[in-house]
């Protein structure tokens, strides 16, 4: 899905001839104001993106990842086209954006257009576009309009703090906030304050929404108040770092662990900027997840795997990406120390992004079998993020049903993607032969989540019992138990893990024997 943009009083006459042979190009054309307008629109599409109901036409659906867009800047604009690309690189991170202006040499446009069509069929073929996130990597005088991991490595690594422009840090980010009127703030406090959070009936909208009033709240008890509209940008900036298009490992699961972990903060923490540092860490735990795994960028040599010498790969380039955001956004909390830390703050939330490594979860079920109880703060703080980042199994079974159907059709995408890759060769002699993985049927089957019962789901996607009851036996189950020995105001995690648990094995035991 790839937009035109044509910005403040473009000469159309000059660039029509190209326009007209490149018109299939684009799946719309879209005229704004000036380039303040033009952030208004992006933010707008973003958080409409992901509002759609099953039935609502693929065409409305304008997340910026589905497809490169075109920016053609009037003569004389506010702001020079290498300048723009920055800014979305910068606060919009993860959108396929490229700017021209309207004098440009035709040339050099016409280049653009050409390549453009390739681009489009990578971005709208969900496999295709993993991949290119994961295993591109840039080379001299040529370069992709399609975001990639690497890339975005080498400008954080290359630039460090940045700056925020006026044209973004004037943006009345609350205006965008449209809330349902009956809904108030009292209703998200209700969702949020309770383990049953369902995340799956929020918008995008609501999920910053209750991120914003979480946060809001945190960083008052921890005496370092944000601004609103400050808070409102990072946020903003956060979700369109998270890729949209995932089925799992995106911005409804930060904040899903987010809420997660502060939930559990509220059983076991007595310092106040301990739970903001933990609830910041997990909110951006993620960020740039591509919805696969470290196995994979390992295996098929991905750049980022080779930067990072394959260890945590992933938690790494996380801590890296979410290190750069907060010191462009909220330098405050990173510098100053926590009351039970003699270290910056920084060093709290990247060791906790980093102890989310499935990995090493072993080691930290065996340190629990071990330890008397739990006095170390470092221990401590890891136990509730990694206790936080899976606890999909500890909630309700109607919640926990969906996100083990979405995390379902993320492992099913990471297998097709292996796939890919081990047919690299035999795909890049003959493209044409290459199965489209289109994202359609997957948004129907993201949007019927929530409408599902946990029987409908089992019934739609027969390999969820096996794959739930390998996840806690393997992983869920014993580590919830030693912890719960250790704080008993979290027993209630682990009966929930049995409840869930003797659901799914039911579900095996009657389920017809091919999908045992």
């Amino acid at each position: 899905m790839s937009t035109l943009f044509l910005v403040g009083n473009v000469d159309r006459v000059r660039v029509k001839e190209l326009f007209v042979r490149y018109r299939d190009v684009f799946d719309r054309t879209v005229e704004v104001e000036d380039v303040r307008s033009l952030f208004d629109r992006l933010y707008s599409d973003r958080l409409a993106a992901c509002a759609l109901e099953a039935s609502e036409a693929a065409e409305d659906r304008w997340n910026y990842e589905e497809g490169v867009s075109l920016v053609v800047l009037e003569s004389r604009a506010e702001v020079e086209p290498q300048v723009l690309d920055e800014m979305f690189r910068n606060f919009l991170p993860v959108f396929n954006l490229v700017s021209v202006c309207q004098d440009v040499d035709l040339k050099h446009l016409q280049k653009i257009l050409e390549r453009l069509p390739s681009e489009q069929v990578e971005c709208c073929d969900r496999i295709r576009r993993m991949a290119h996130w994961m295993y591109y990597c840039p080379s001299k005088g040529c370069s992709s309009r399609i975001y990639s991991m690497v890339e975005q490595l080498q400008r954080v690594r290359r630039k460090g703090r940045r700056s925020i422009p006026g044209l973004i840090k004037n943006i009345d980010f609350n205006k965008l906030m449209v809330i349902p009127s009956e809904l108030n703030r009292e209703n998200y406090w209700r969702l949020l304050c309770t383990w049953a959070f369902q995340p799956h009936t929020l918008t995008t909208r609501e999920l910053l929404y209750c991120a914003f009033i979480l946060l809001q709240k945190l960083s008052a008890d921890a005496g370092l108040v944000i601004p609103d509209n400050q808070l409102l940008l990072l946020l903003f900036t956060l979700e369109a770092s998270y890729h949209q298009v995932n089925k799992f490992h995106n911005f409804k699961h930060a904040v899903d662990v987010m809420q997660a972990t502060w939930q559990l903060c509220e059983h076991i923490v007595d310092d106040p900027m301990q739970t903001l540092l933990l609830s910041m860490a997990a909110i951006g735990h993620d960020i740039g997840h591509p919805g696969s795994n470290n196995m994979l960028l390992s295996k098929f040599g991905a750049p980022v795997a080779r930067i990072y010498n394959e260890e945590s790969v992933l938690e790494n380039i996380h801590k890296d990406f979410f290190q750069e955001l907060l010191s462009t956004h909220w330098q405050e909390l990173l510098t100053i120390s926590s009351s039970s830390k003699a270290h910056p703050n920084y060093d709290v939330i990247s060791e906790t992004i980093l102890a989310t490594d499935m990995a090493l979860h072993a080691d930290y079920v065996e340190k629990l079998k071990i330890i008397p109880k739990i006095a170390d703060t470092n221990t401590l703080t890891s136990l509730i993020i990694k206790a936080a980042d899976i606890s999909n199994v500890t909630r309700p079974l109607e919640i926990s049903a969906q996100w083990s159907c979405l995390i379902t059709l993320e492992f099913n995408d990471c297998t097709l993607l292996q796939q890919h890759e081990e047919n690299v060769v035999s795909r890049e002699c003959n493209d044409d032969d290459e199965s489209i993985h289109s994202d359609d049927e997957i948004y129907r089957c993201i949007s019927n989540v929530r409408l599902l019962s946990p029987d409908d789901l089992v019934a739609k996607y027969p390999c969820i019992p096996r794959g739930q009851i390998f996840f806690i036996d393997t992983f869920a189950e014993q580590f919830f138990q030693e912890l719960c020995e250790k704080i008993p105001h979290l027993e209630f995690l682990i009966e929930n893990i049995r409840t869930n648990k003797k659901f799914w094995l039911e579900k095996l035991r009657t389920s017809p024997s091919k999908h045992n």
